[in-house]
């Protein structure tokens, strides 16, 4: 609920949601995890939606989740199958 924490070995990284950032997290409830063939790390949050962590910029990429009119913003799961990634 307070962010995704990376360890390098030596210290903490904590990526956290910021207002103002719309390179950061969409929101800093993660609930879901999953890297891609890519080496994207794929991240799900509870209030957010989806994103994805850029390793090369350091910075995350959301990616809107629409279910006819609806919006979701809560994601549970990920699965990064092949080129697949199911939300």
């Amino acid at each position: 609920s307070d962010g995704l924490n990376r360890y390098d070995g030596h210290g903490f990284t904590i990526f956290r949601h910021h207002r103002r950032d719309t390179t950061s997290l969409p929101a800093s409830d993660v609930w879901a995890l999953a890297e891609d063939p890519h080496e994207r790390l794929w991240v799900g949050t509870l209030t957010g939606g989806v994103c994805y962590f850029d390793r090369r910029t350091e910075r995350f990429v959301r990616i809107p989740l629409r279910a006819g009119n609806h919006v979701s913003t809560s994601v549970s799961a990920i699965v990064a199958q092949g080129s697949t990634v199911w939300v």
